[in-house]
């Protein structure tokens, strides 16, 4: 994963195609929602997946095309940079617990 951050959304929409995806998961950081409704353009449904609390969030599809489907993801991590070299302690988003201690998070899908 690369440290460059390319603008893909301006303000609140994202229109989706496979060009997107050609180099990999888009991965958000700085969302201001913790949900993320995608829209059908030939029907009225849609998909939300609310997420509260996740730092990061990854969307993707193959990039070759022809698959039938698009995965939302919230992330407590992401994938090493390219340039990291440390251990699993220092990846960014790693969560540690002491012993004993616990850690709850949930997601909701709502289909419309």
């Amino acid at each position: 994963m690369s440290h460059e951050r390319i603008p893909t959304l301006d303000g609140t929409e994202l229109d989706l195609n496979y060009e997107l995806f050609k180099g990999d998961a888009l991965v958000f950081d700085d969302l201001k929602s913790d949900e993320i409704t995608v829209c059908s353009r030939k029907s009225k449904k849609t998909l939300t997946v609310r997420a509260k609390d996740f730092p990061y969030w990854g969307i993707w599809t193959p990039d070759r095309g022809g698959a039938p489907f698009i995965c939302i993801e919230p992330w407590h991590g992401h994938a090493d940079y390219e340039d990291f070299t440390g251990e699993l302690k220092d990846k960014e988003g790693i969560r540690r617990l002491d012993v004993g201690e616990t850690f709850n998070t949930q997601m909701s899908f709502i289909i419309g």
